[in-house]
C-alpha cells in the first residue's frame, strides 16, 4: 500500500493518527500511537463523544455555558463561553 492507505486492496484511507495520516498500519488501519486531538477509535475516524476532547478524547469538558457538550473536541474551549464565575477553557 502507498502511504496513507491500508486494506486488502489498499483502497481505505488512514484516519487522523497522532503522527500523521500516513502512520496507520497497512493491514487494518489502526493508529499504533493513538489519535490526533478530536478523534478516537483504533482507526481514529470517529469524532470525540459529546463532552470530551483532546488526544484520543481522553479529556472531559468542564464548566461550559449550555452544558459541557458545547466545547471544542480538539482543545476543550467552551464554544459559547463559560458558566458564571469561570473563565478559560
Amino acid at each position: 500500500c502507498n502511504a496513507g492507505t491500508y486494506g486488502f486492496t489498499c483502497n481505505e484511507t488512514c484516519g487522523y493518527c497522532l503522527n500523521g495520516n500516513n502512520t496507520c498500519l497497512r493491514t487494518n488501519g489502526h493508529c499504533k500511537d493513538g489519535c490526533q486531538a478530536g478523534w478516537m477509535g483504533e482507526t481514529c475516524k470517529s469524532d470525540c463523544e459529546r463532552g470530551h476532547y483532546g488526544y484520543n478524547c481522553n479529556e472531559t469538558c468542564g464548566h461550559c455555558l449550555y452544558g459541557n457538550s458545547n466545547c471544542s473536541t480538539t482543545d476543550g474551549n467552551c464554544t459559547n463561553g463559560c458558566l458564571a464565575g469561570w473563565h478559560g477553557y
